[in-house]
């Protein structure tokens, strides 16, 4: 995956890596295909690296890559995530991270924008019936309401954050148009991804939210006009 390019000591570098800095989550989307399960628990007992291990991991990759994305789990349950943005932007690197957005707080984002390039937020439908199928609820069952994301992207773009949007089209959704969805959070980028089988992962809720290849061509031409918005569509099929 390409990366906003970064001069560091006279060259450029130009490929981007993500970190996984945790396996827990606050939800249980059926098609997540980090799940864990066949790690070694013992390797990794609270689900992630000492908050000094991790800085010193983030550093050694913010010197060697341009971007680095932080992704999860839910990447906003580490309490030190803001100091991992801050190790990889002084080590050189452009910073992402990928959330369901859950957490997001206008406090949090102000203390995050001078180290934060861009949010990318974790959305599949506007509709919370579609959500609860998909299991991209919090533990009490609840959806997150639509508005929380149109005002968390606000307060980030105001901040000066840049705005990508990843939804994953599945049997849930694949039939929808979300292009208001989209038109309301307005991002740069849209990573629309064909849901995914990983073996040893999703393989007991990933059958019934497979479609074909026709079916996310489909989707994604329901969505081609959005570039006339400025919205960048990137498909990724399976």
């Amino acid at each position: 995956m390409k990366a906003d390019e970064t001069r560091h000591n006279g060259g450029m570098r130009q490929f981007a890596v993500n970190y996984h800095v945790c396996i827990q989550c606050n939800m249980k989307c059926r098609y997540c295909f980090s799940r864990w399960d066949d790690i070694d628990r013992k390797l990794l007992p609270k689900g992630h690296l000492d908050r000094s291990e991790s800085i010193r991991l983030t550093r050694m990759l913010g010197s060697r890559f341009g971007k680095v994305t932080f992704v999860g789990g839910e990447p906003t349950l580490i309490p030190w995530l803001p100091g991992l943005f801050r190790a990889a932007r002084e080590a050189g690197s452009t910073t992402m991270l990928v959330t369901n957005g859950s957490l997001l707080a206008p406090a949090w984002l102000r203390e995050v924008a001078p180290v934060l390039n861009w949010l990318g937020l974790s959305v599949d439908s506007a509709n919370p019936a579609t959500q609860s199928r998909l299991g991209r609820t919090l533990r009490n069952g609840n959806s997150i309401p639509f508005e929380h994301y149109v005002h968390a992207i606000e307060s980030a773009r105001r901040l000066g954050i840049r705005i990508k949007l990843n939804t994953v089209v599945s049997a849930a959704n694949h039939q929808e148009d979300l292009s208001e969805m989209v038109m309301q959070l307005k991002p740069e980028r849209w990573k629309v991804m064909q849901v995914l089988p990983i073996r040893g992962q999703n393989d007991e809720s990933i059958d019934a939210l497979r479609i074909s290849r026709d079916q996310f061509v489909e989707f994604v031409d329901r969505h081609r006009h959005l570039a006339d918005h400025a919205i960048q569509l990137v498909p990724e099929s399976s």
